[in-house]
């Protein structure tokens, strides 16, 4: 009996260890951060909450449901992506690089977040990739939308219903001067923009960074398809622009496009002159086409002129595609025909106002023998006078440069005694932002 009463507190000393060891709580797997749920709001409801200037601040927990469209692994966007649910795309920008990809379901909380515009392109600011995302699913495969340039054109106010989505655009070619050219400045890491037309003659920029890891390759010569978001910039003009994902996404070997077969310009040339001395003195209303006796001012491609300009009472003539309603301009002036002389010489001044970094030869001057008022555009008509100095994009603006005298005999056959032309050509492209202003005085021809 004895022995019995001394195994019971060993027995409960046992079933009690039992008991504490089975009950015994293991530990909670840390809790991850999420973004806290609660109404769905889509984009066009966002997009409804946006007023031009002003900002508009989430307070609630509301939230987006959406797919990434275009992503930053290329390195095009940085802190940037873009994203569409059923009934409109948006462009995101973010607090934080990195983990979110083209295909991605997510849903952002918009608490904390800013909507608001930067150049006409409404946008959501200010989103916290770790604390208002959550990644829902991956491997999706969003499709692009087929649209044309002119239906990207159609409208540029902000509020625009192409902004931001995912395009294809079929039949579609590089403008001649932006044909094999680099994307953007590898070496320098510039961004730049190349431009597109449709054979009808719509033109769009693509906008190029030159941090993306495909600046240094060359743009298509053909005709095709590509495949790009719709982003837009412009504080006045708003103009449509593309950003290419992957240069993967261009398919264009096909021929180009027919050249168009609209008439030939035909110009009544002027009587032969001996010399020519032109300092515009005797325009005195700025802002109107010039109309000089003997001269020739056209627009090879847009409806822009050379313009009479004033500035503290010197008259001088300018050429720009700002505020163009043109999505390219090529503007000539060309002088009277003149009578060969033994040493034709020529100097004029150039200025340049409002530079536009990268715009390809927005001033150039030429010299044609053969030009007979029908032949502009002809192969073989005009030689670029590469001798001239022209004001740079790089100087100061209004600042005057001469071209210095430049010996034209090397620009005409030997002992040429026949008549000459000079023709003072701008290149602009509003679609790309080139519009540059140049200015031209006190041309002397002799």
């Amino acid at each position: 009996m004895s022995f019995q009463n001394k195994g019971i507190p060993v027995l409960i000393f046992v079933l009690l260890g039992l008991i504490i060891f089975s009950c015994k709580k293991e530990f909670d797997i840390p809790p991850v951060t999420q973004a806290n749920d609660g109404v769905r709001i889509s984009i066009s409801q966002i997009k409804a909450k946006y007023k031009t200037n002003i900002s508009y601040r989430f307070v609630g927990d509301s939230n987006l449901y959406c797919v990434v469209t275009a992503d930053e692994v290329s390195g095009n966007l940085y802190k940037d992506i873009y994203v569409r649910d059923a009934g409109g795309a948006l462009h995101i920008k973010l607090k934080n690089s990195g983990g979110l990809y083209i295909g991605d379901s997510i849903r952002i909380n918009l608490k904390g977040c800013t909507l608001n515009e930067y150049n006409r392109l409404i946008q959501l600011d200010s989103v916290d990739t770790e604390k208002s995302i959550v990644k829902l699913a991956s491997g999706l495969n969003p499709k692009p939308i087929v649209m044309t340039l002119e239906q990207i054109n159609a409208n540029t106010a902000a509020t625009n219903s192409v902004q931001s989505k995912l395009v294809r655009i079929e039949n579609v070619e590089f403008i001649e001067t932006d044909r094999n050219k680099t994307y953007a400045d590898a070496a320098g890491l510039q961004s730049k923009n190349l431009t597109i037309t449709s054979c009808s003659g719509q033109t769009l920029g693509i906008r190029t960074s030159g941090y993306c890891n495909f600046a240094s390759q060359v743009s298509p010569s053909g005709n095709g398809y590509l495949i790009a978001i719709v982003s837009q910039y412009g504080d006045k003009s708003g103009d449509m622009q593309l950003i290419l994902r992957s240069s993967t996404e261009l398919n264009m070997s096909n021929a180009l496009c027919t050249p168009s077969t609209s008439p030939t310009q035909t110009f009544v040339l002027g009587s032969p002159v001996s010399s020519i001395a032109e300092n515009f003195s005797s325009l005195t209303t700025t802002n109107t086409v010039i109309n000089l006796n003997g001269w020739i001012n056209a627009d090879e491609k847009g409806t822009r002129s050379w313009l009479a300009d004033v500035n503290s009472g010197n008259f001088r003539a300018k050429a720009t595609s700002y505020l163009a309603a043109d999505a390219e301009n090529k503007i000539w002036l060309i002088s009277p025909p003149i009578n060969a002389s033994t040493t034709p010489t020529l100097s004029f001044k150039s200025a340049m106002a409002h530079g536009v970094s990268g715009h390809p030869n927005p001033f150039t001057v030429w010299i044609s023998k053969n030009f007979n008022g029908s032949n502009l555009t002809s192969v073989g008509t005009w030689t670029a006078i590469s001798a001239a100095t022209i004001a740079p994009l790089t100087g100061t603006n209004f600042n005057w440069v001469s071209s210095g005298t430049i010996n034209l005999n090397s620009y005409l056959p030997a002992g040429y005694t026949g008549t000459y032309f000079i023709g003072f050509k701008y290149y602009g492209n509003k679609s790309s932002g080139y519009t540059t202003n140049y200015y031209l005085d006190d041309i002397l021809i002799q």
